[in-house]
């Protein structure tokens, strides 16, 4: 983790680094990075990258948030989708509706960039 600077943080409690978690989606299994605790805040991540886009930023985020970072199927993820996976633009609405529906999440405040 890094401060606004760009200098590498200790650790902070909910921003410390974690195991990645996984579910298994009809898409295929997603990883996630899942972190903090109160309403629920989703990082999404564009095009040839992966949840780590997020790292300098998340300790700057306040507390009293759960971030949740999955790592999408968008070129950087480490495992393969399901045969067949629906990975068009429609397919990840998909994919991200049915991450929220398993992991109960409502009321959710999705970030993206790309």
């Amino acid at each position: 983790m890094y401060d606004k600077d760009g200098q590498p943080t200790r650790d902070h409690g909910q921003h410390r680094e974690a195991a990645m978690k996984n579910v298994a989606l009809p898409a295929g299994v997603l990883d996630y990075d899942d972190r903090g605790d109160g309403p629920a805040v989703v990082l999404l991540h564009g095009l040839l990258m992966d949840h780590t886009l997020w790292d300098r930023v998340l300790p700057l985020l306040p507390q009293g948030f759960r971030y949740i970072r999955p790592v999408l199927p968008l070129g950087a993820h480490r495992r393969p989708m399901n045969p067949g996976a629906d990975l068009t633009l429609r397919g990840h609405i998909r994919l991200v509706a049915d991450l929220l529906d398993t992991l109960d999440l409502h009321n959710v405040t999705l970030i993206h960039t790309d």
